[in-house]
């Protein structure tokens, strides 16, 4: 996916080929059709050029849960998809 896309094909190419080659959506939901939308979702998610999001906790009724602050990302050693790309 992040081939195609780096070679100029739209996100719904790329959706297009994935579903032609077999692949299906994983998760909640897994085993559906890939869209425009979820290989843009995909493409843009900056956990594939390894970066992940610092949690810290929060305050308030949901304190309970890890809560992302914008604009604070961690970056890892080996990233799955190279940024270039």
């Amino acid at each position: 996916a992040f081939q195609l896309a780096a070679n100029g094909h739209s996100d719904r190419e790329v959706a297009r080929a994935l579903n032609v080659a077999g692949y299906r959506t994983a998760g909640n939901q897994g085993n559906r059709l890939f869209s425009k939308d979820t290989v843009r979702g995909i493409l843009t998610n900056r956990f594939y050029v390894g970066q992940l999001p610092s949690g810290e906790n929060g305050s308030g009724p949901s304190s309970s849960r890890s809560r992302i602050m914008l604009g604070r990302w961690v970056s890892v050693s080996r990233p799955i998809i190279m940024q270039e790309l």
